[in-house]
């Protein structure tokens, strides 16, 4: 988003219900969303490594697909907590795919690692989250 003053903030989200109110002179928008929402302007590295890293991985999914609408809708209409989970799985298998990793990839497992510890310590994580392969077969 940027201000009228030219003022940007960035952020990733895995989806959720925007909305967007407007009086007058004031425009005021806020995202909800069960996955969290990844601050990019002033985010961590960490934090700017996986959201490139996600990107790539959903640019990947893409490619293997002939109609890239038909993906969109149904990432909009999966539940944006279990998209975030299906990222997580996917990047940790693509890492884990690496022979040798080097270290801002090991950084990075262990952030993915740390982001399902916290989901499950928070009751968040559960069995049955979908894969991308289950996302892409609904």
């Amino acid at each position: 988003m940027e201000d009228h003053k030219g003022k940007k903030e960035e952020a990733f989200s895995f989806g959720g219900d925007l909305n967007i109110t407007q009086e007058e002179s004031l425009t005021a928008c806020s995202l909800v969303s069960n996955a969290p929402i990844l601050h990019i302007s002033g985010g961590t590295p960490m934090d700017e490594l996986f959201v490139q890293e996600v990107e790539i991985l959903l640019a990947e999914k893409r490619a293997n697909i002939s109609k890239n609408q038909e993906l969109r809708d149904l990432y909009c209409r999966t539940d944006p907590l279990n998209l975030y989970v299906a990222c997580l799985e996917g990047l940790k298998e693509k890492i884990h795919g690496f022979k040798h990793g080097d270290e801002h990839y090991h950084n990075l497992l262990a952030y993915l690692e740390t982001q399902e510890h916290r989901l499950a310590a928070a009751g968040l994580l559960k069995e049955s989250f979908q894969t991308f392969e289950d996302i892409l077969e609904s």
